[in-house]
């Protein structure tokens, strides 16, 4: 439907300054006007004046009418195309409408989320970003927002937030990169910015570096900017953006000597999760007094409370002299000096914090008196319909979550984790090299080693270098020795063996993979 067309209504300045009206005539007044053929009042301005509200009246019904077009009561046997629109109306009277999802939609509830999405028309009201204390329980969330909590979230769960907000060019909120957001939980205990994920990758040019791999606590340290940076070599020093830098300050480690005109690329690019902003408990919001300090975590603290005296004397002239800060000449005692003789006198000395700073004395406690409220932050609105969703739905999703304790684990649940890391049927085996070969884990899982020893004490060692296990057997003679070595990916494990005589069909090493892990 076409979207209706503003009438022109402009009251006639007669009407509207000098008040132009028609007297009824004394018949009309006694017999009233014809049902049938109604008059029409004289005066031109009267008439617009009342076709002028009617035309405002239609304007109104048909732009209501326009923004429900085409949504229909639901009706579980009609059958629904995609993108049609239905409405249900529950038993407390409040109106949802959904959106088809496929075509055919016949007989699906409307609460089937693979077939249908309720589209919300509300709003909050407020800008997203908004930070707001709400009288919630521990239980309630209000709707297009999120507790303060630190939680991490999904982007396709909230994409207009993701992509317009969190990381558009620039962000219009304020964003650091896991690393950083973590560094300020650890510190403080809060963080006042969103925590983006991200994800690197590395290239390089030249062939004596065989591998480039990047540290990425090292790298989030200095960078959190989305993008792709590029290190070049120049037989001596490596620098970016013609600035001379080192590597290892980066976080990038290579295998291989760098020869003049390497290059190591990496691609610092956006993940596919978010944290939202941490308030913990007790953490009071200020305003921040230039861009620098926006989102800026703060410890607790008060002034340093100083004071000093130069000197102190006892004598005929006695006094405090110098006292300054917290310290002041306090009560005069007379006839107290050495010996009780008179005229000598001693002073005693005051401690006062407000001498320091007068901050100490207004109050009689840090704390001052509050209301402990939960934060949220609005990540949703009626102009942002696309970064809401069903959230009394997503709230009840929630109670078959696993909590981070894990004490509300199901007894099927404990189960599948205690089978997590142990041998999985997928193995596979190597061929065992000479004495002190060396082997690296594919995966997380198991080294076993087979060895028939030809003669008494000899034996047979693997050596987990990065963790320091150490298996070992030393068995009579023509014994079949075998041992198992855990190790995690990435392990390089040494096997030692004395047994004389070549390697027999009995002899072997096998990695056997842990659940969980795939060949």
């Amino acid at each position: 439907m076409t979207k209706p067309t503003n009438p022109n209504i402009e009251i006639p300045a007669g009407f509207a300054i000098d008040g132009q009206k028609s007297d009824f005539d004394p018949d009309k007044i006694q017999s009233g006007f014809d049902p049938v053929s109604p008059d029409v009042l004289s005066g031109d301005n009267l008439n617009k004046l009342i076709d002028d509200t009617y035309k405002g009246l239609h304007y109104s019904m048909d732009g209501v009418s326009d923004l429900y077009k085409g949504a229909v009561l639901y009706d579980s046997t009609e059958t629904y195309s995609l993108t049609s629109l239905v409405f249900s109306i529950a038993d407390d009277g409040q109106v949802s409408l959904y959106k088809s999802l496929v075509d055919n939609n016949q007989g699906n509830p409307l609460s089937d989320e693979t077939k249908w999405r309720r589209v919300n028309l509300g709003g909050s009201g407020m800008s997203i970003g908004t930070l707001f204390p709400a009288f919630a329980s521990s239980s309630y969330t209000p709707e297009y927002a999120l507790s303060c909590d630190g939680s991490e979230y999904s982007s396709t769960m909230f994409p207009d937030l993701w992509t317009n907000y969190l990381t558009s060019s620039p962000a219009k909120l304020l964003t650091k990169n896991y690393t950083q957001y973590n560094s300020d939980i650890t510190e403080y205990g809060n963080s006042g910015s969103f925590g983006v994920e991200y994800v690197i990758s590395a290239s390089k040019t030249g062939t004596t570096i065989s591998t480039v791999e990047v540290t990425t606590p090292t790298w989030e340290s200095k960078i959190n900017t989305a993008g792709e940076y590029e290190f070049s070599y120049d037989g001596t020093n490596w620098s970016l953006n013609s600035e001379t830098v080192t590597l290892s300050e980066y976080g990038i480690i290579l295998e291989g000597t760098a020869s003049s005109g390497d290059t190591v690329t990496v691609n610092y690019s956006y993940g596919t999760h978010f944290k939202v902003p941490t308030i913990k408990d007790g953490t009071f919001i200020q305003q921040a007094k230039s861009d620098t300090e926006l989102g800026k975590a703060y410890s607790a603290g008060l002034p340093n409370i100083e004071g000093s005296t130069s000197q102190i004397s006892t004598d005929y002239t006695s006094d405090i002299w110098g006292a300054g800060g917290a310290f002041y000449k306090n009560a005069t005692y007379p006839n107290l000096g050495a010996l009780n003789t008179s005229g000598r006198y001693s002073y005693s000395i005051g401690f006062d914090a407000s001498g320091s700073s007068e901050i100490y004395g207004n109050s009689a406690t840090v704390q001052p008196e509050a209301i402990a409220l939960r934060w949220f932050v609005v990540v949703a609105n009626s102009s942002e319909n696309e970064s809401s969703m069903d959230w009394s739905a997503w709230a009840t999703s929630l109670n078959s979550k696993a909590n981070t304790s894990g004490d509300n684990f199901t007894s099927e649940g404990k189960s599948y984790l205690s089978g997590i890391g142990m041998p999985s049927g997928n193995y596979i085996d190597l061929t065992l090299g000479a004495n002190d070969s060396q082997y690296t884990a594919p995966a997380n899982g198991w080294f076993v080693l087979t060895k028939r020893l030809g003669a008494s004490a000899q034996l047979t060692t693997s050596v987990n270098s990065k963790f320091g296990f150490i298996t070992y057997s030393n068995n009579m003679s023509n014994q079949l020795n075998q041992h198992t070595l855990p190790v995690k990916k990435g392990d390089t494990v040494t096997i030692h063996w004395s047994a004389a005589g070549s390697i027999t069909k009995d002899d072997g090493i096998r990695f056997i993979y842990a659940q969980g892990e795939e060949e």
